[in-house]
Order: structure tokens, then sequence, then C-alpha cells
């Protein structure tokens, strides 16, 4: 991954190249379209228990991860992908101290792009490609560090594979959300 900030700080451009490959792996272990895998947040209290929070219907909070396609469903399972994740980012406004924790509000527009294989979920063709814009808000509170991410994918290439409830009718352009607790950089 590749950050670099330009303007004082206050535009960040975000590069990041992923790879990956199993071979007859179990479903806990495959790759993830975008999402970590169920082994990586075992011990999250936020996403594994049955019944957790952030598993709730009508929520659609990811563990960002794999090869972080934002528009794609928490399901979709690979095989072999290679992708390439592109975001620029404006920060908005900064507020706090450094006493009380230094936080920041930015904007931004991604593009997620994938050639992907799977043996677990059929899709048509072997690109996954995603576009949108997003928010977040990044600091530290007290002695922790805090992202709060709202993904808007708009555009999403398999439609069928798209994660979160979309309020548009069902095609590859649709107004769909993710809310995340990490972040891409």
């Amino acid at each position: 991954m590749q950050v670099q900030y330009l303007a004082d700080g206050a535009l960040a451009i975000v590069g990041r190249l992923y790879g990956a490959g199993e071979s007859r792996a179990p479903l806990q272990r495959a790759i993830f379209a975008s999402t970590s895998d169920p082994f990586t947040t075992f011990w999250s209290n936020w996403y594994r228990p049955r019944g957790s929070i952030y598993k709730q219907d009508g929520l659609n909070v990811l563990p960002l991860g794999g090869a972080m396609l934002r528009g794609y469903s928490y399901g979709v399972a690979l095989s072999r992908v290679g992708a390439a994740n592109l975001e620029v980012a404006q920060r908005m406004t900064q507020f706090g101290t450094a006493a009380n924790g230094r936080k920041s509000i930015w904007f931004s527009a991604f593009g997620d792009i994938a050639a992907a294989s799977s043996d677990y979920v059929q899709f048509g063709g072997s690109m996954l490609l995603d576009a949108g814009i997003g928010a977040s808000l990044r600091g530290r509170i007290y002695d922790r560090d805090v992202h709060f991410r709202l993904d808007l994918p708009l555009f999403v290439k398999q439609p069928g594979l798209a994660g979160g409830p979309s309020f548009a009718r069902k095609g590859s352009f649709g107004f769909r959300y993710v809310f995340s607790l990490t972040d891409v950089w």
C-alpha cells in the first residue's frame, strides 16, 4: 500500500495492490472479496458471535480486508485474486487537541478492480469492479486509533454479488452503503 499526502496533508492519494490464491482451503480460510476471513476476526466481539451487534439484519458493517472490493457482499469467497484499490481523499475539517485526541473528517472517491476466480460462487467473467464515494472519521480517542467509514459503492460490475441493501433497481448502478470500523489506509 502506498499513501501520498499532498497540500500540507489535506489531500491523500492511496494505492493498494493485493494478490492471493488458495488451493482447496475450507471456506473459513478462503479469500474474501471485501472482508477479512473469519479466522482474522475470530476474537472480535463486534463481528464474530451469533447475534453480535454488527451481524443484525438491515445493518451492513464489514471488517474490510481481503481484496477490499467495497461494493461486494461479505460472503463472496474467491479462490484466486489480483486486485488494485485506488482512493483519493480530501480532509474537510480537523478538530480536537493533542491532549484529547485530534480527529478529522475525510471525503473520498474510490475505485476497486480485481481479476478473480472462485470455487465457491459463480459470476460471469473474471473481472470484479466497483466505484463510489465515501466519508470517514479518523483520529484518536484516549489511547486508541479510531476509523469510522461510510462507503457508498455507486457502481458494481457484478450486481448479483453486491453487498448491502440497494435503494435502486437491481443493476450495476445503485445507491448502496457499507459501514466499517477499519480504514483502507
